[in-house]
């Protein structure tokens, strides 16, 4: 999934991976040196800043499950807490739920208007 960032203010770095890099500075986000890739360890940790050296790195729980033509789907993940909730579409697209209920620390229900399908995505921080 791609992210659309503004263009970079008048002499700021212009490269993708740098314009990203100074974003996250200015809000006070750390990023590593380059852009991540997998087996580098950095898939599934948030980054966020410590002040002076290196930032504390939170390692974050996941859940995705796919579904098919439904009009609810509930997902269970165990994590003891409410979880962030993604909804995907079948082309990747992010899509907006009618609702999200979190009924409890280990369980939350999507609803939608119409027959769905896609991918229900749950980050727990």
């Amino acid at each position: 999934m791609a992210v659309n960032f503004p263009p970079p203010p008048s002499g700021q770095p212009v490269d993708s991976w740098q314009w990203r890099d100074w974003f996250f500075r200015l809000l006070g986000l750390f990023t590593p040196a380059g852009p991540p890739a997998a087996g580098d360890g950095l898939l599934g940790q948030v980054l966020v800043s410590g002040g002076s050296g290196n930032p504390p790195v939170w390692t974050t729980t996941r859940i995705e499950q796919a579904f098919t033509s439904q009009v609810t789907v509930t997902v269970t993940h165990n994590f003891g807490r409410r979880p962030l909730v993604q909804v995907l579409d079948l082309t990747d697209s992010v899509m907006i739920p009618m609702q999200v209920f979190h009924g409890d620390v280990n369980t939350f229900i999507v609803s939608f208007s119409i027959p769905t399908s896609g991918t229900i995505i749950g980050l727990s921080l």
